[in-house]
């Protein structure tokens, strides 16, 4: 039975630990609560406008 990983959300961290894993042989499954993966590097559409939804100037110190 090989080893098998279970990575909650599909951000740029789990998806880099993912890859790192899986060529170390574990199987990975990733569970995502979103419809797409990414995390906070994805973008959002609302009324013809473009927003980003990653870390803004406000919230970084």
């Amino acid at each position: 039975m090989g080893k098998k990983v279970l990575l909650i959300g599909s951000g740029l961290g789990s998806l880099a630990t993912a890859l790192r894993l899986s060529h170390q042989g574990y199987e990975i499954d990733i569970v995502e609560k979103y419809h797409q993966a990414g995390g906070r590097l994805n973008t959002m559409e609302k009324d013809g406008f473009t927003f980003d939804v990653g870390p803004s100037f406000f919230s970084m110190s």
